[in-house]
């Protein structure tokens, strides 16, 4: 698997302001092996400080200038990151958006498949998440239950 990177990225005024180590994670955010075409996520902090070399301690700074910069929104209690403009990036076609849709699915931070749906609207994501499933999904028990199933 490849991701696309924009020779433009290293020209955007936004990327220019961040440090060396804020340069490396958000490039590693878009291409580790753990990503996905979306750009939304599960990542955990330790995962990202061995494969970055950078200190656990700093990704919650680095994170939260990325964030401010609106390149990516991050919940540190989830630990899923959201590249924002990822996905448009990255593919486009049906194929693609069913393939998130059920991605979206398996992500357990709804407030951010919310912003990330509504973000991505004109992309006819054939995402629905019912209530039922809504409240499974909330519920530790219920999803451990599930799994033993």
């Amino acid at each position: 698997m490849y991701r696309t990177i924009q020779m433009a990225l290293w020209a955007d005024p936004k990327v220019k302001r961040l440090t060396v180590e804020g340069k490396l994670l958000f490039v590693y955010l878009i291409t580790n092996q753990h990503s996905h075409v979306s750009g939304i996520y599960y990542l955990p902090r330790v995962l990202a400080s061995l494969e970055t070399g950078i200190k656990e301690r700093s990704l919650d700074t680095l994170y939260h200038t990325l964030s401010g910069l609106g390149l990516l929104v991050w919940d540190g209690v989830s630990e899923i990151v959201w590249i924002k403009k990822m996905l448009a990036r990255q593919a486009k076609g049906e194929k693609i958006n069913i393939n998130v849709a059920r991605h979206l699915a398996t992500i357990h931070n709804l407030v951010m498949v919310k912003e990330f749906m509504a973000f991505y609207s004109e992309r006819r994501i054939p995402y629905t998440r019912s209530e039922e499933h809504t409240s499974e999904l909330q519920s530790p028990c219920n999803l451990v239950c599930r799994l033993l199933l």
